[in-house]
């Protein structure tokens, strides 16, 4: 009895795995999905990051640059320190904040798309050292850049253009901040908890305070 009850679960078994193997492919087929390549005019196959902006459009960041696509056609865009460089860097990633502003930055540089020019500009006065290299970026509840890199956190006030080192022997690879104005650094040693101040500082819990300028 245990003998013929163990072979028809073994029988069931194996007709439901048969049953998975034919109805899989037809499965996967059926995702509506659509690679978009350089076939496409994709610039280039390995895409950082993405945005969407609000007119629809959706920026790349690419290894080659930053396209525009507006789900037919791209636009291409290049970063570069100035019109005369023809040295053009590689994005890393693209971001865009709460004014509706895009940004994107390479290892060493940050840029500012102008809808003026449609094209992007270098960030003045963002000088890190040529050790390091910017990982992540992002916006505070005030409007100012955080830049970490693989040795430092920055906040760069955009309204006289200064570049704040926050802290210092660390690298850092992600930067989120709430609308609650609370802050969160991703670093290699651990979370960074950042908390605004009723004089607009931010402490960072049991490591560092610091003042910050609107």
């Amino acid at each position: 009895m245990t003998t013929k009850t163990n072979f028809e679960t073994m029988r069931q078994t194996l007709l439901l795995l048969f049953l998975a193997l034919i109805l899989m492919p037809d499965t996967i087929n059926a995702l509506p999905f659509k690679e978009i390549s350089t076939d496409n005019g994709l610039s280039n196959r390995r895409v950082q990051e993405s945005i969407l902006d609000d007119n629809g459009y959706i920026w790349f960041a690419t290894r080659s640059g930053i396209d525009r696509y507006n789900g037919e056609f791209f636009v291409h865009y290049t970063l570069s320190i100035s019109a005369e460089n023809e040295v053009t860097e590689h994005p890393r990633g693209i971001l865009i904040n709460d004014q509706k502003e895009i940004y994107a930055f390479s290892e060493a540089n940050i840029y500012k798309f102008s809808y003026e020019t449609d094209s992007f500009h270098q960030v003045n006065n963002v000088n890190l050292t040529q050790r390091e290299a910017i990982n992540a970026i992002t916006f505070d509840p005030t409007g100012h850049l955080w830049i970490g890199t693989t040795e430092h956190l920055y906040r760069f006030n955009t309204n006289d253009s200064t570049l704040q080192s926050i802290k210092q022997k660390v690298a850092v690879h992600c930067l989120l901040f709430e609308k609650e104005k609370h802050g969160w650094a991703g670093t290699s040693k651990g979370v960074f908890h950042l908390v605004e101040q009723e004089d607009e500082s931010y402490l960072q819990k049991g490591e560092i305070s610091f003042r910050t300028q609107r």
